[in-house]
């Protein structure tokens, strides 16, 4: 029953430390890697039954909100995009006025394309694997995925590889203001 659940009086504090940061990073971590830790035991116990679940995997790509502090984790190729309106038109909008309002908004891409449409993502592979001339084939992974990392499609994936941590290429924190306006998750 959620009738007795009463909203909270303010907003949660804004996190002010970079540990904090690290652990929620860490725990975002962690759940990915245990739910396909998990969803890949599975499959592998119903494979004989199921084939196809060996073939099965996604992208992923989740949002939290902490207070005030967004994370971003993103697994393939879907994306997650901030637009971010200018100051002016903020005030504008504040005012209750849209008249003469010319909208400005601008896109900060979040998350790194994990695709063999990214050179780097390319390299890594081919780093990780110099022993596999077929590492990338075709423009793809092993000939047959696009996207370079993936949640499930085990059957990419060696017994010393299934850890996930390794996914996440944090390049940086960023830090969001007021003008950031909107968040919107495209693919």
């Amino acid at each position: 029953d959620c009738s007795s659940l009463k909203p909270p009086t303010q907003p949660p504090p804004r996190s002010n430390g970079e540990n904090d940061h690290i652990a929620v990073l860490k725990a975002l971590a962690r759940a990915l890697r245990k739910t396909e830790d998990a969803y890949l035991g599975i499959a592998d116990k119903m494979v004989g039954e199921f084939p196809e679940l060996a073939l099965m995997g996604s992208c992923v790509l989740s949002m939290l909100m902490k207070g005030e502090d967004m994370y971003v984790m993103g697994v393939g190729d879907s994306r997650a995009v901030l637009a971010t309106m200018d100051s002016v038109d903020l005030e504008h909008i504040s005012e209750g006025s849209f008249d003469g309002l010319s909208p400005c908004l601008s896109a900060v891409q979040l998350t790194s394309d994990h695709s063999t449409s990214m050179p780097e993502e390319v390299r890594r592979i081919r780093n990780e694997h110099p022993d596999d001339p077929s590492a990338i084939s075709k423009d793809r992974v092993k000939g047959s995925l696009k996207v370079t990392r993936a949640f499930g499609a085990g059957f990419l994936k060696q017994v010393s590889s299934c850890s996930i941590m390794s996914v996440f290429g944090i390049k940086s924190l960023r830090s969001f203001s007021d003008h950031d306006y909107a968040l919107q998750l495209v693919r």
